[in-house]
């Protein structure tokens, strides 16, 4: 199992204006280096939640061909291609006129479409994910982006420089890693699709 960006994100969670105006910066020499940083920290933040945050296409690869997939990083938009490689079989793209998907414990569930059992091959799934919109995207996922960009405007090294303090856990500050917990999504690992 693996996931894939194919797309980056076409809409960050915050803009620069907005770290500047927490951080009360009226210069523009830098919004840069800012931009840089909310693109790091939506990064981390739509990782450790296991959400999209911005409108991006992913590829979801799993080594057995099964009759359904939970696609991780919702919120789901469509799926745009599946690709099937049986052992010792050519590459096959699916038809997606009857495709079906539905939601099963916060994930979207697709049906692959003439597989009624477990198969030996591979599956890829291209699907569309996040929003359009930053207004859209959770709110303690916008502000976990806010709080970490504007704290490596102020830290722009290691948090912990005691070399004491180097074999202590480092966790991110600010309360970013309680905000994430707030929103994170299970893993699709962890999906039973008996019950």
């Amino acid at each position: 199992m693996g996931l894939t960006v194919k797309t980056a994100p076409t809409v960050r969670s915050i803009d620069v204006d907005l770290v500047k105006s927490n951080k009360r910066i009226l210069h523009d020499s830098e919004d840069g280096l800012i931009d840089f940083w909310i693109a790091a920290a939506d990064e981390y933040v739509s990782s450790r939640a296991n959400i999209a945050l911005g409108h991006a296409t992913y590829t979801w690869r799993e080594e057995v061909i099964n009759p359904c997939v939970a696609l991780p990083r919702p919120p789901f938009k469509s799926v745009v291609q599946i690709r099937v490689t049986r052992d010792g079989e050519a590459e096959e793209i699916l038809d997606l006129t009857d495709l079906v998907t539905y939601p099963h414990e916060m994930m979207r569930v697709v049906e692959i479409p003439g597989v009624t059992a477990s198969e030996e091959g591979t599956i890829e799934v291209d699907f569309i994910a996040g929003e359009d919109d930053a207004a859209q995207m959770p709110q303690m996922a916008r502000m976990a982006t806010l709080l970490l960009a504007s704290h490596w405007y102020t830290s722009r090294e290691a948090a912990y420089m005691d070399k004491r303090l180097m074999d202590l856990e480092k966790k991110i500050p600010y309360g970013v890693d309680t905000m994430i917990q707030a929103i994170m999504v299970p893993n699709v690992t962890a999906i039973d699709f008996a019950s």
